[in-house]
């Protein structure tokens, strides 16, 4: 179901009144304390992923996936974590269906260690 959303965390010029929120799932714990948010958004015809009042323990190679399970075999890296605590946006690719992935998840890469997932499906 979509909801109008507020701007607050987004800092993409490109927001206007038609922000949409897709999905929202809340981080779980996993090998390390993970909480806050996860929010799939449509502005324009682009998606972000935000991570709203997120907050994890620091690591090393720390990546955010969007990921088909939570053990990540088949996902888009969206990056490096920007911070461990905060709320910050990942541009998602255009060529990715957002329903393909039920998962945000936080990995540590050099370490294969997942610190925490939030999963959009209940």
């Amino acid at each position: 179901m979509e909801e109008e959303l507020p701007t607050s965390g987004i800092t993409d010029s490109t927001i206007n009144d038609s922000t949409k929120m897709m999905l929202l799932a809340d981080f779980e714990d996993r090998v390390h304390p993970t909480s806050g948010q996860a929010r799939i958004l449509k502005i324009n015809d682009s998606y972000f992923l935000e991570l709203k009042d997120f907050k994890t323990d620091n690591g090393p190679a720390l990546k955010v996936y969007l990921s088909q399970e939570e053990n990540p075999k088949n996902f888009v890296d969206l990056g490096d974590l920007k911070s461990t605590s905060g709320t910050f946006n990942y541009e998602i690719p255009s060529n990715v269906d957002v329903h393909d992935y039920p998962f945000a998840i936080i990995w540590c890469e050099r370490f294969s260690v997942l610190f925490g997932s939030a999963n959009f499906q209940p």
